[in-house]
């Protein structure tokens, strides 16, 4: 529920004007300490805030292969580093909610069963339009501050929806 608070005040707080091309995807992602592959699913929906042009890009990551669950919430604003179409250069960050359940019956020194931290995201990407195709690939580097903290590596596409 807080999460939710959060979003209904920057709605009212921030003067947001949305624009067209709805952008849904999916991606893979590695730590690049190379334990943990990730698989999620992403939206990009540009905005303006201000003077300025930015996309909102939340995201769903689930870790598959690791004991027991791990799953990542993330709300991440990017900002364009150029307006180009083909090749779209952005860097960006937000915040994530990091929710881990341990395996079976298992519990930390607190007695509990699981974790839920938050933390920030930082990124920087390259969003790539290929000419005739209703997709655009991408990668990012991510690093993340608290919330189990990590630098990873995401690749994915994202197709066009609307406009």
């Amino acid at each position: 529920m807080p999460l939710f608070r959060l979003l209904a005040l920057l709605t009212l707080v921030l003067p947001l004007t949305a624009q067209a091309q709805l952008r849904l995807g999916g991606h893979l992602g590695l730590t690049l300490d190379g334990t943990d592959l990730f698989a999620g699913v992403a939206g990009q929906l540009p905005f303006t805030a201000g003077t300025y042009d930015l996309v909102a890009n939340p995201s769903f990551e689930a870790y598959p292969f690791v004991d027991g669950s791990i799953s990542r919430i993330n709300l991440d604003v990017l900002y364009p580093l150029t307006d180009a179409d083909r090749l779209w250069p952005y860097v960006g960050g937000g915040i994530l909610v990091h929710v881990i359940n341990f395996p079976d019956d298992t519990v930390d020194a607190f007695g509990e069963t699981g974790d839920t931290d938050v933390g920030l995201n930082l990124k920087a990407g390259l969003l790539i339009r290929l000419e005739g195709r209703p997709y655009r690939l991408f990668g990012e580097l991510v690093q993340t501050l608290g919330g189990g903290t990590t630098l990873s590596l995401r690749t994915g596409l994202y197709f066009t929806l609307g406009g």
